[in-house]
């Protein structure tokens, strides 16, 4: 018996309620799946939503209230009554045909939390390209890579877990962070001795935005790291921007890398926004952010 529970933000769920039921008609097990909507701004595409769950008798719960995607995954697990959980973004889409089977036998050892990783599509988006390039490079890991560092790597877009564990260590809420959720709660299950382990049951990520707003959430993103750095989280000393910082810091290098990024910068953000952007560029932008933001006493 499984609950499967999945956070909802202005995306039309047709697609993955449709893989779900299909999964799910093929299983003799007992399996919800609950759809929490945090209050989307395009109402018409929740009234779309409703409508595609009264097809297969899911829940739709819709929040009077945006709390965060930390709240809500919180709230979800208030809803299930099943002791297995799995949780999927909604602008998912499983790649195996048997992907809650696989989930399914798993469901023995209430101290491991399984995560079934991503994939982006093959095909080169229209729109988002910023973001599929980056997902391509830097999110897409090996199972082996991955299972190396599995607490820094955790993601909160596909993962099973048992209820136990969740009563006991909640996703962290603040809603002056943006992004950050995977990886403090991934680091938190360090601290209770609960063992991460990734495996081959991995999701497409469909969900890429345009890349002026990539660059606009990566700047939120920025905000909520350094934020969480000067209030001494010493989990965040090990992302790597982070650790390049702090080498910088050491050789008293920071001062020469802000003023050439400043002169650069213009020509990053053309290129960023454009329909060929570079990675490498991005990250050297990144840095930028997190240099000129800040504080270096």
């Amino acid at each position: 018996m499984i609950s499967i529970l999945v956070p909802v933000y202005n995306w039309n769920i047709r697609d993955l309620a449709e893989e779900l039921n299909r999964q799910i008609s093929e299983l003799e097990t007992e399996i919800e799946v609950i759809f929490y909507d945090d209050f989307s701004s395009n109402k018409s595409l929740v009234e779309c939503n409703q409508s595609i769950i009264n097809q297969f008798g899911f829940t739709y719960y819709i929040s009077d209230e945006n709390k965060g995607i930390a709240d809500a995954l919180n709230f979800l697990f208030t809803l299930a009554k099943y002791d297995w959980l799995i949780y999927l973004d909604a602008d998912v889409l499983p790649v195996k045909e048997f992907f809650l089977k696989e989930y399914l036998q798993l469901t023995r050892n209430k101290k491991e939390v399984f995560c079934g990783g991503l994939l982006y599509q093959d095909e080169e988006p229209s729109e988002g390209i910023l973001r599929w390039k980056y997902g391509r490079k830097y999110e897409v890991q090996a199972t082996e890579e991955a299972n190396e560092n599995p607490y820094l790597n955790f993601k909160t877009c596909n993962f099973l877990i048992h209820k136990s564990v969740l009563q006991k260590n909640k996703f962290k809420s603040d809603k002056k962070l943006y992004g950050g959720i995977d990886t403090l709660f991934g680091l938190s299950l360090k601290n209770i001795d609960v063992n991460v382990l990734f495996i081959e049951n991995r999701v497409y990520h469909l969900g890429l935005e345009s890349n002026k707003c990539f660059l606009n959430k990566t700047n939120l993103a920025i905000e909520s790291m350094i934020r969480l750095y000067e209030n001494q989280d010493n989990i965040i000393d090990n992302t790597r921007l982070v650790e390049f910082y702090l080498k910088l810091k050491k050789y008293k290098l920071v001062y020469l890398f802000r003023i050439l990024f400043k002169k650069i910068r213009p020509f990053m953000y053309r290129n960023l926004i454009s329909n060929n952007p570079s990675i490498n560029i991005f990250q050297i932008y990144k840095l930028d952010l997190l240099l000129s933001k800040m504080n270096h006493k």
